[in-house]
């Protein structure tokens, strides 16, 4: 019994690191889908001036995920400033005061996105923390509860 608890305490963070990877890396993927422009968009500098944030639905069971949405300003070629709202919103975005690379259509200015270089690959290094915190906290855990377990059989 004491051996089948061991085994529970060493899986579950391997359990909850690749549920929190899962859902980090489907962040990232409609992160880095909403930001594809087209090629012929112009390149500016902008800087993050604010920002929205709350809760969005992960899913049908109810669960949510904080996100941030950043609002952007730049200036295009021919001197106008533009502030837009990002249409990317997930847990690791530029904050407030931050620089970033923007794509825009020359055409209509208002169309505009943060490029995906200025996006940060931040969640695929909390996902690798977390799990590893997980891992160092409960793995000594397990070893103890296998240990008895082992111990009280082999007695």
């Amino acid at each position: 019994m004491t051996s089948l608890i061991g085994a529970g305490l060493l899986a579950f963070p391997v359990l909850v690191g690749s549920i929190l990877g899962l859902v980090f890396r489907s962040q990232r993927r409609r992160a880095r889908a909403a930001v594809t422009v087209p090629a012929h968009w112009a390149t500016a500098q902008g800087t993050v001036v604010a920002e929205e944030s709350g809760y969005v639905p992960t899913g049908g069971l109810g669960n949510t995920v904080f996100v941030r949405r950043p609002i952007v300003r730049y200036r295009t070629a021919d001197g106008r400033d533009v502030t837009f709202r990002s249409d990317v919103h997930a847990s690791f975005m530029p904050r407030p005061g931050q620089d970033v690379a923007v794509r825009h259509d020359p055409v209509d200015p208002e169309r505009a996105r943060i490029a995906a270089q200025s996006l940060p690959r931040a969640n695929d290094v909390a996902a690798g923390v977390v799990w590893i915190v997980l891992l160092v906290l409960f793995a000594p855990i397990a070893a103890v509860c296998g240990f008895v377990g082992w111990y009280m059989l082999t007695r």
